[in-house]
């Protein structure tokens, strides 16, 4: 689903032309654009609707088995340049079937997870992409009420509704240990929601790890060591679940 709160009217100009108006300026809709799903009409049915895809790619979905594999072959109508191959065909496997397929020379492509990258099969090579894919943590910014919801987790935290617990963490944590460790080293720290794309702005980037100016801002909140380390405030020790 994509939010499209944003659009104020779409006008169609002539056959080849469409204006989007939105209610404010937001650089960021190109890119919502850019991944919306425009079909033409009659292919726009509930009960084919996802399963037939089109488009203007350089492929056709020519079979498709959910859960198992998919087969494409090269769009005779697409713009660019024509594809090298005649056919392909993509496996639905899970990590370790994945792994034992390349290794057997089954595979002329697998993507692997981080765990696994490292070890590359014999007659293939390593390519690392750069991509944006960042990860964060977010956390309950309401006191905890007593509300819980529908699965019975509560609704706020007595913790984390404290902005100088949130601007510690952001301050303490240190992202290059957890590319290393958590990606194994199959990936880059993130500081913000948007490194190296275009509505960048590197002036807002989170600096590297400060456990010291951590420190200090959870002092100036108030938060002190209680008998066991722990910080604690007005009763409230400073731990939570991530």
């Amino acid at each position: 689903m994509l939010d499209l709160t944003e659009l104020a009217s779409v006008k169609t100009i002539d056959t080849t032309t469409v204006v989007f108006t939105l209610k404010a300026p937001r650089i960021t809709f190109p890119n919502t654009l850019a991944v919306l799903g425009i079909v033409p009409e009659h292919t726009y049915k509930a009960e084919i609707y996802g399963r037939a895809p089109v488009g203007s790619g350089p492929f056709r979905l020519l079979s498709w088995t959910e859960g198992e594999q998919a087969i494409v072959k090269p769009n005779p109508c697409y713009y660019g340049a024509k594809s090298a191959f005649s056919k392909v065909t993509f496996l639905f496997t899970k990590d370790d079937s994945t792994y034992a397929a390349a290794k057997a020379g089954k595979l002329d492509v697998a993507t692997m997870s981080n765990a696994l990258a490292g070890g590359v099969p014999v007659g293939m090579g390593l390519v690392d992409a750069k991509t944006v894919d960042n990860r964060g943590l977010a956390f309950p910014m309401q006191p905890d009420t007593g509300r819980k919801t529908d699965k019975g987790y509560p609704i706020g935290n007595n913790v984390t509704s404290d902005p100088a617990i949130r601007k510690a963490v952001n301050v303490a944590l240190d992202r290059k240990a957890l590319a290393a460790a958590v990606l194994n080293a199959f990936g880059r720290p993130a500081y913000g929601p948007a490194d190296d794309l275009p509505w960048d702005n590197p002036n807002h980037r989170l600096a590297d790890a400060d456990p010291a100016a951590a420190r200090k801002i959870l002092a100036d909140a108030g938060w002190k060591p209680g008998a066991d380390g722990v910080l604690e405030k007005n009763g409230i020790r400073a731990k939570f679940s991530v």
